[in-house]
């Protein structure tokens, strides 16, 4: 089973067709219905994890169909 929790920020239902897909930020998924996403991160060196100059982006990647809540409004 699954449940959606309530935040103060406001949320944002995405319905996903067949053969859709939806890349959000890993810390913008609330919930969501269907297969598990995929995960994509970016390629981290030694050197990021020492000397970090930049954010690595982290991403899910949602396949429909389902449906997807996000948080906020730039979380896609």
């Amino acid at each position: 089973g699954w449940a959606v929790a309530a935040t103060r920020s406001r949320l944002k239902r995405i319905v996903l067709k067949e053969g859709e897909v939806l890349c959000v930020r890993r810390e913008a998924a609330v919930a969501w219905t269907g297969r598990d996403p995929v995960g994509v991160a970016g390629r981290v060196r030694l050197r990021d994890l020492l000397m970090p100059k930049r954010k690595v982006s982290l991403s899910l990647d949602f396949y429909g169909p389902q449906i997807v809540w996000v948080e906020g409004s730039d979380g896609v």
